[in-house]
C-alpha cells in the first residue's frame, strides 16, 4: 500500500470514530412497558410494537424530549406509524400531549379500520403518550410499530461548550496531522530499508556467483591438465621382477641358526 493511500485509511478512520458518537440509534420496546418515560433526543429514538399476541385493556407509554447533557434544549416529538397490520380484532390507539405528565390532551385516535400514515408532531417541550387498548389477543398476523422521535427546536448555547467543542476541534485536527506526518515518514523510511535490502541482497547475489565460478580452480584463469595414474604394464612389472634376495633381510631364531651351521 502506497503512503498516500495510508494516510486516506487513517483519515477515514478517525472521522468514522468521530461520527460514530453523533449517529442516532434506535430503542425497542413493546407496549409491556407501560407507565415508564422514555427521553428521546435527534440520536435517540424509539420503536413501539405490538405483535397481537398481548391482550392490553389500557397500555400507556410517555416521552417526553429531554437530553441529560443540554437539559436547556427544547425537543418536539414526532410519531410515525411504520407498519398497521391488523387481523381478527378490535383496538383504539391514542396520542396524548401537553406540558405535564397529567395535562395531557387527546389528540390522535386510530381504530383498526383507519389507515394512519401520516406523521404527527407535538409542540414544542411537550410529553406525548401513546395508549393503546385491545378487546382480545390476536395471534393472526397483526402487527403494529410506532415510531417516536424528536426533533431539536431550541439550542441553549453558553461560553463554556463553545469553548469545548473548539478546543476539541482543535485537538482533532492536531492529531490527524500528527498521524498523517507520522505515517509519511514511516512509509519513507520503510521505503529506504526495502531499497537498501534491495541492494545488499545483489551484492551478495554477485559475490556468491563469482566464488561459483572460481571454485575447484587453484589458479583461476589458467588451464591445468589432469595427471594420468601410472600405466597398469609398469606395475605388472614391477610385481614380476622383484628385488635380488641379498636385498632381503630376513630376521631368524638364533637357535635355527645355529643348528644350520
Amino acid at each position: 500500500m502506497s503512503t498516500k493511500g495510508y494516510i486516506t485509511r487513517v483519515v477515514i478512520c478517525g472521522l468514522c470514530l468521530l461520527t460514530q458518537f453523533t449517529t442516532a440509534w434506535q430503542e425497542y420496546l413493546t407496549f409491556d412497558n407501560c407507565y415508564n418515560i422514555y427521553r428521546v433526543t435527534e440520536r435517540h429514538a424509539y420503536l413501539l410494537s405490538w405483535s397481537g399476541y398481548s391482550h392490553y385493556t389500557g397500555c400507556r407509554v410517555s416521552f417526553h424530549g429531554y437530553d441529560s447533557f443540554y437539559p436547556e434544549d427544547k425537543y418536539k416529538l414526532c410519531i410515525t406509524v411504520t407498519n398497521w397490520t391488523i387481523e381478527n380484532s378490535e383496538l383504539s390507539l391514542k396520542y396524548y400531549s401537553g406540558r405535564g405528565m397529567y395535562q395531557e390532551v387527546l389528540k390522535k385516535e386510530y381504530t383498526q379500520s383507519d389507515n394512519p400514515v401520516q406523521q404527527w408532531c407535538s409542540e414544542q417541550d411537550e410529553f406525548v403518550d401513546i395508549l393503546l387498548k385491545t378487546t382480545r389477543s390476536s395471534p393472526m398476523r397483526s402487527y403494529i410499530n410506532v415510531q417516536v422521535t424528536a426533533s431539536r427546536t431550541f439550542k441553549h448555547v453558553n461560553d463554556r461548550e463553545t469553548t469545548s467543542a473548539v478546543v476539541g476541534g482543535i485537538i482533532g485536527v492536531v492529531v490527524l496531522c500528527s498521524i498523517a506526518v507520522f505515517c509519511m515518514r514511516w512509509g519513507h523510511y520503510c521505503k529506504k530499508a526495502a531499497m537498501n535490502s534491495r541492494s545488499n541482497d545483489t551484492a551478495i547475489y554477485t559475490v556468491q556467483s563469482r566464488h561459483q565460478q572460481q571454485e575447484g580452480l587453484s589458479n583461476p584463469g589458467h588451464f591445468t591438465e589432469p595427471t594420468d595414474p601410472p600405466p597398469y604394464d609398469s606395475v605388472l612389472q614391477n610385481y614380476d621382477n622383484p628385488p635380488a634376495y641379498s636385498e632381503i633381510y630376513i630376521k631368524e631364531d638364533p637357535q635355527y641358526s645355529s643348528s644350520r651351521i
